[in-house]
């Protein structure tokens, strides 16, 4: 099923009220959450298939978001636990990260967004990421490409690296660092290439 978030009740996820239709997704289904809208306020650990958000915030509280299959973070905020993500992709454009977040899916677009917390990123598929930069990342990082696809970072404006960033390449394409713009780092960059693709900087 696709559920949107309106909150019409109050903020808590479990009320059907909440939601249209009425209900309360689970773990096949799709979530929207618009701007505009009370925070969505998860009452336990929730599992969805894909998540879309367009603003407002979620707030995870002390509990886990995990989503299976597809998220696209296109503005608002998430603050709270841990977000933890898999399957095909996750587009991360304009959304506010004070989470923990794991991530593990095919194709990773990093285009935007804040990361308060620390975060780590694989991409293991076979399409690229490529993302067009603009991303802060105030606390420590790691981002892997083990899949067999470009992983591109900076395309078209730069990103900033505030905590210790670790950078792990073990597939047979590389992660490309602050492809079109200046990017900045102001901590420790480590780096772990076994493979042929490597890690690039300013290509």
């Amino acid at each position: 099923g696709n559920y949107t978030w309106n909150g019409t009740i109050n903020s808590d996820y479990s009320n059907t009220g909440n939601w249209s239709p009425s209900g309360t997704p689970g773990a096949n289904d799709t979530i929207t959450i618009n701007s505009g809208k009370p925070n969505l306020e998860l009452d336990q650990d929730r599992t969805v298939n894909r998540l879309i958000q367009y603003g407002s915030t979620i707030d995870l509280d002390t509990n886990e978001l995990h989503v299976t299959q597809r998220a696209s973070f296109n503005s608002g905020d998430v603050i709270g636990e841990s977000l933890k993500l898999r399957g095909t992709y996750a587009y991360f454009q304009e959304t506010d990260f004070n989470c923990t977040l794991d991530v593990i899916v095919g194709q990773i677009k990093f285009s935007g967004g804040t990361f308060d917390q620390n975060g780590s990123f694989e991409q293991n598929g076979s399409a690229s990421g490529w993302g067009d930069g603009g991303c802060v990342f105030n606390a420590d990082v790691t981002i892997k490409n083990s899949g067999t696809a470009y992983l591109r970072m900076g395309e078209d404006s730069g990103d900033t690296f505030n905590g210790k960033v670790y950078l792990m390449s073990s597939g047979g394409y590389a992660i490309q660092m602050a492809f079109g713009d200046t990017s900045y780092f102001n901590d420790t960059i480590y780096i772990n290439s076994n493979a042929n693709g490597g890690v690039y900087f300013c290509n």
